[in-house]
C-alpha cells in the first residue's frame, strides 16, 4: 500500500488589515451554507460508506464530492483562524 505525506505550509505575511476583527461576522452568512452543505455531505458519506462496504471499492464521483466539502471547510477554518488573508468563496467550485 502506498503512503503519501501531507504538507501544510502557510506563508508568513507581516502586514495584515486591521479589519480582521470582523472576520467572524462572515459566519452569519456562511453558517447557513455550511449547515445545508454538511447535511448533504452526511448523506453522501452514508451512501459512499455502503457503496464501499458492498462493492469493496471507492466511487470517484462521491469521493470528489466529499473532498470538495473538506476543501471548502478547511479554507474557511484557515481564514477564520487568521492563517489566510483571502476570504474564500461562499460555495467552493
Amino acid at each position: 500500500m502506498a503512503t503519501s505525506d501531507i504538507k501544510f505550509t502557510v506563508p508568513f505575511e507581516p502586514r495584515i488589515s486591521r479589519l480582521f476583527i470582523f472576520r467572524g461576522l462572515w459566519l452569519v452568512v456562511e453558517i447557513w451554507v455550511l449547515l445545508v452543505w454538511s447535511m448533504w455531505y452526511g448523506l453522501i458519506k452514508f451512501v459512499h460508506f455502503w457503496h464501499m462496504l458492498i462493492l469493496g471499492k471507492r466511487n470517484k464521483a462521491l469521493w470528489n464530492k466529499e473532498m470538495r466539502f473538506a476543501r471548502h471547510s478547511l479554507k474557511w477554518q484557515s481564514y477564520l483562524m487568521r492563517l489566510s488573508n483571502g476570504r474564500p468563496e461562499f460555495i467552493e467550485t
